[in-house]
Order: C-alpha cells, then structure tokens, then sequence
C-alpha cells in the first residue's frame, strides 16, 4: 500500500522569426526558447503486509525490518528542477534557378542547447528498535494506530532510521552545439534530392556522490557526424516516391546516467543508473509513397527500419535485493532493431458538406505495424537472450 502526492510544473516557450531578402532568394529563420520542469514528491509513504501461507491465516502483519529498506515502511521525498535555454539559426540560398519550378539551395545553420538539473531525495524508514525484544503485537496494528507515538522506544518498538544516501542527490549539465551544411538539388522536374551532414559536440557533467560520501564527477564528451539524404520521384502530378536515410542519436537521459536507485512500489523493483553508459546511435532507413488527391487531401504508405548500436535498455542485477524485491540497471545493449509498415490518410470534408463550417474540416488517421527486437547479450541473466 502506498500514499504518494506529486506535484508538477511544465512550461515551455518559444520566440522565432523569419526575414527574407534579396528578392526572395535568401531566407533566414531563427528560435529562440526556454522550458522549465519541476517536480516535487514532498511524503511518498509505502507500507507492505504479509500473512503466512503455511497456516492459512487470515491475519496480515506489517513488514518492518531491524534495517532501512526503501521497499518496507518508509517515507521518501524528493525534489527536481530542470531549465533548458535553446537557440537556433538556419540560412537558406538560392544558388542558382534550373528553371521556372526548380532552383538549386543551400542551407546552413546552428543549434545550441544548454540543460541544468537539480535534484534532491531523501528517504527514512519505520525499523525495529532492538529484534531481541520487539514486541512483534505491534505489527497486528491497523494502519493508521501501528506508528503512533506511543509505539515509539528503544527498546520494544519502533525507531526511525534514515536511509538516505550520497547518490540520492545530483546536480548535471549537458551543452549542445551543434552545425549543418545542406543542398537541395532538383535533378530534373521529377527527381529531387536533398541531403546535409550535421556535427554535434555534446558534454554532460553530473556530480554527485558515492554511498561513502566520496565526491563523483561524471564528464562524457560525445562528438558525432550525422549524414542524411532524402531522395523523391514524382511518378504522376499527385503522388511521389520518396526514399530517405538519417543517422540520428539517443543521448541517455540523467536519470538513466545518474547513480541513483529508485524503489518502484508498483513494480517492486530498484532501478540503478549507470555512470558508463554509452551515447546510442540510430541508422534510420524510409521508403514511402505519397498520393495528394487534391489540396488538403493525403494518402501515404511506407516501410521503415532502424537500426540500433548500444541501445539503452533495463538489465536484471542477479543477487541483489531482499524481500522479494528484484534490482534493475540501465546498460546499453550490443544492437537492436525496428521496423515495420506506416499507414496515413487525410480527407477533406469540402466534397460532402460543399459549404460551410464543415467544409473546412478535414479528417485523418493512421496506422502502424511494428515489429522490433533487442540483441540483450551475455550479459542478461533471467532475461530472454539472446533476443526479447
């Protein structure tokens, strides 16, 4: 059983513009933007019961330990704020006019990204003052007479015995910059190809500490090249053929690289970051058929595969954990794979309601089939392997 109050706070905005000049053969486009996070878990109280299975007795007993567990009768709070400040920039070129309907463009541009976190747990636990003389009546007690002041001793009762650890609190940076080059060429009237390359430079810092108190400094420098290209064929004036490739990144999220261990009362499992994980990196592939059948109108089918190196999944820590409770740490995973059939169609409403408010509507829908795969590794024990 578990009581918990969450608060949250979201808030993202954005300021752009866009300036042409040059008689419309350059085009500059900008964004600004900041968004902020808070969350805040000021008493998370969980409780858990048992009853023997051996006697088949109806009478439950609450789980109190002689030590602090975060699973058993303990109270946890936590505290998280996050603000992000972005900024881009694009230019894009005319450099020469083929003709009436196809010019030749270039684009450059930049984005930089700055995210700080801070975040703050502590957690205290209801134990055993003495397992030697507990009184064990206590634990009969319904929920809300068991911890009244009065069964609170050091000798016969309870005590309250903090849990909290040094990796239950960080602070973390990560800086974004990034840069691209990109063309789009109109080979003839029906094939068009445009692609670019895109170099990121990233670092993230967080600082925490370990369980001893010790300082711990995490700096991972991640810098990457990242080539697209997207080619189209018009095979009629209304439909087209378009065939696309992207390397793209899933940076871990702090959560996922901070040292912390969060118990999960639904689930009753610890989740561990992990210091070592590695930036994953995505090979995107797309073939899709578009049909326009008139303005406003889309039908568009396509196949799709991605292509994953180190991706970030949850791993079983054999021998952890007690009273049932199951550990689990974020790794990156040796490869991974998705892929699967894309459906969309968008119809204008003008054809039936020739007038009016529902003229101007339109209605859509889409559907997906996806079928994906993680190659786990040696390294999973208790998990399907090597795939699941």
């Amino acid at each position: 059983m578990h009581f918990r109050y969450t608060e949250r706070q979201l808030y993202s905005g954005q300021l752009s513009g866009s300036h042409d000049f040059n008689q419309n053969r350059t085009n500059i486009n900008w964004t600004a933007g900041y968004s902020m996070t808070h969350n805040n878990e000021p008493d998370y109280r969980r409780i858990r019961t048992f009853n023997s299975l051996v006697d088949n007795s109806s009478t439950y007993y609450t789980q109190v330990n002689s030590t602090a567990s975060q699973a058993d009768a303990g109270r946890f709070y936590s505290t998280l704020d996050e603000n992000a400040f972005m900024l881009s920039g694009n230019l894009e070129q005319e450099i020469v006019k083929l003709s009436e309907t196809r010019k030749l463009t270039m684009r450059i541009g930049f984005y930089t990204e700055t995210k700080k976190r801070t975040f703050d747990a502590r957690w205290l636990a209801y134990t055993k003052s003495r397992t030697d003389k507990f009184d064990n009546d206590l634990l009969l007690l319904p929920i809300d007479q068991i911890f009244s002041q009065n069964n609170f001793n050091d000798s016969t009762g309870f005590k309250i015995t903090e849990g909290t650890n040094g990796t239950d609190s960080y602070t973390a940076d990560n800086q974004l910059s990034a840069v691209y080059v990109g063309s789009t060429w109109p080979v003839t009237d029906k094939l068009n190809v445009s692609g670019g390359v895109r170099f990121e430079a990233n670092q993230l810092i967080l600082e925490s500490s370990d369980n001893n108190g010790k300082p711990l400094k995490i700096e991972n420098p991640v810098n990457s090249l990242l080539p697209s290209i997207n080619i189209s064929y018009n095979v009629s004036e209304k439909s087209l053929l378009r065939l696309a490739y992207a390397k793209t990144l899933n940076r871990p999220e702090f959560r996922e690289i901070a040292p912390f261990a969060y118990y999960d009362f639904v689930f009753n499992n610890v989740l561990f970051g992990n210091t070592a994980l590695e930036t994953p990196s995505i090979d995107n592939f797309d073939l899709r058929w578009e049909n326009y059948p008139s303005a406003g109108e889309l039908i568009s089918f396509g196949i799709f595969y991605k292509s994953f190196t180190n991706p970030i999944e949850q791993y079983f820590k054999p021998g952890a954990g007690s009273g049932g409770t199951r550990n689990f740490i974020f790794k990156n995973a040796p490869t991974a794979y998705s892929t699967g059939l894309e459906l969309e169609v968008r119809k204008s409403l003008e054809p039936i309601f020739k007038a009016g408010f529902f003229s101007m509507l339109s209605v859509g829908m889409n559907a997906s089939y996806i079928y994906s795969r993680v190659q786990l590794g040696d390294e999973a024990v208790g998990q399907k392997n090597p795939e699941s």
